[in-house]
């Protein structure tokens, strides 16, 4: 029985997800914000600018970081089933399965491999087969969660502080 919420991917399966981000999402990395969004935005999703956020506190490290992981975890867990995975990845570092329903409902920031909020490099958590997911942009300062029903459980279980739409349905300003 699963009872670790994160497992290593092996290259093997880190190097197939990102074949699929790379050719499902259009991702296509920069480090400089003027070159718009990494990934062809999925519909429905909203991108939130998380700019004031990541000005003000360190996702990897700051207790401010914890209603947003707290929002994620939540929505997670209302779509996935108790043993289901999802993929969390840190372009360029090491992926994982993470197991919502197997984190502490009280998980500290320490608690998160990777943290919602991107921070350094791209973070993002998704469905395996790709129906829902949270794409964070470092550079860009800006996370989108997309997926049908996802997204509006994502939406009621937000943090108040995440309140400026960067764009929709990849519609917007960039």
């Amino acid at each position: 029985m699963q009872n670790d919420a994160w497992v290593t991917l092996t290259r093997q399966e880190d190097d197939l997800v990102w074949g699929r981000i790379y050719e499902n999402l259009g991702f296509h990395p920069s480090t400089l914000k003027e070159d718009g969004p990494a990934y062809i935005e999925p519909i429905p999703s909203i991108t939130w600018d998380i700019s004031r956020q990541l000005d003000l506190f360190d996702p990897w490290l700051d207790a401010e970081a914890v209603p947003y992981a707290k929002s994620l975890l939540t929505a997670l867990r209302m779509h996935t089933a108790p043993l289901e995975p999802v993929f969390a990845l840190d372009w360029q570092h090491e992926g994982y399965y993470f197991f919502p329903h197997l984190a502490p409902d009280d998980a500290a920031i320490d608690f998160w491999k990777i943290p919602p909020l991107p921070s350094g490099g791209y973070h993002i958590f998704l469905a395996k087969d790709f129906r829902f997911g949270v794409l964070g942009h470092p550079w860009e300062s800006t996370v989108c969660v997309f997926g049908k029903g996802f997204l509006d459980t994502f939406i009621s279980v937000k943090p108040p502080q995440l309140e400026i739409i960067f764009r929709c349905d990849g519609k917007g300003r960039y």
